[in-house]
C-alpha cells in the first residue's frame, strides 16, 4: 500500500517552521531535530506513551515560539542562541516538574495506573534533558560557597541565590534547598 505524496505547499511550511530554530545553538538543534525524529519514530512503531510525550513537548516549544519572547529573539533584539537553548532546557525542566508533581499527587490520591503514566513521561522527557549532578557533588559546591563567604544559617536567602548561581540547570533546586538547608543547620 503506498501513501500519495504530500503536497509541495505541506512540504514548503514544514520547511519554514525549522528555521524558526536557527539561532539554537547546534547541541539544541539537535535535541530538536532528535525530538522530531524520535517522534516520527514513535508514531511508526506505534509507541503511544513516548507519541504522546513528545507532542506534548512539541507542543510546548510551538506554544514559545508564538510567544512574544519569541518574536523579539526573531526580530534580533535578543541574542537567539542564548534565549533559545536556554528556552528549550527551561521548557523541558518545566514539563519535568510538572510530571513530578503529578506523579506526588496521584500517588496521594491513591490513583497509582495515573503515576505510572506520569513516571513513564517524566522518564521520556528526562532522555532529553542534560545530565543533573549528583547530591553528593551539590554538597560539595555548596559547602565551598558557605565557607569562601561565611554564610549562617541566617543568610539562607544570599546563599542559596550564590548556590542557584553556580548551579543553575546541573541540579535541581529542591535538592540545592535541602542540601542548603542541612549545611546551614536549618529544619
Amino acid at each position: 500500500m503506498s501513501f500519495p505524496r504530500r503536497r509541495e505547499s505541506h512540504e514548503q511550511h514544514v520547511n519554514v517552521g525549522i528555521p524558526a530554530f536557527a539561532g539554537m545553538t547546534v547541541k539544541n538543534m539537535a535535541t530538536k531535530q532528535q525530538i522530531l525524529d524520535d517522534f516520527t519514530a514513535a508514531f511508526k512503531a506505534r509507541d503511544e506513551a513516548k507519541k504522546r510525550t513528545l507532542s506534548s513537548i512539541k507542543s510546548e516549544i510551538l506554544v514559545f515560539e508564538k510567544s512574544p519572547a519569541f518574536a523579539k529573539v526573531a526580530a534580533g533584539k535578543a541574542d537567539g542562541s542564548k534565549v533559545d537553548s536556554q528556552k528549550l532546557t527551561e521548557i523541558l525542566k518545566s514539563m519535568a516538574k510538572k510530571r513530578r508533581e503529578s506523579i506526588e499527587a496521584f500517588e496521594q490520591g491513591n490513583r497509582p495506573e495515573l503515576a505510572v503514566k506520569e513516571k513513564e513521561e517524566l522518564e521520556i522527557i528526562e532522555s532529553y534533558l542534560p545530565e543533573q549532578i549528583s547530591e553528593e557533588q551539590v554538597r560539595k559546591v555548596i559547602k565551598e560557597i558557605v565557607e569562601t563567604n561565611g554564610y549562617a544559617s541566617q543568610d539562607f536567602g544570599r546563599a542559596m541565590g550564590m548556590a542557584m548561581g553556580e548551579l543553575k540547570g546541573k541540579a535541581d533546586g529542591n535538592i540545592v534547598s535541602k542540601v542548603l538547608k542541612e549545611i546551614l543547620g536549618q529544619s
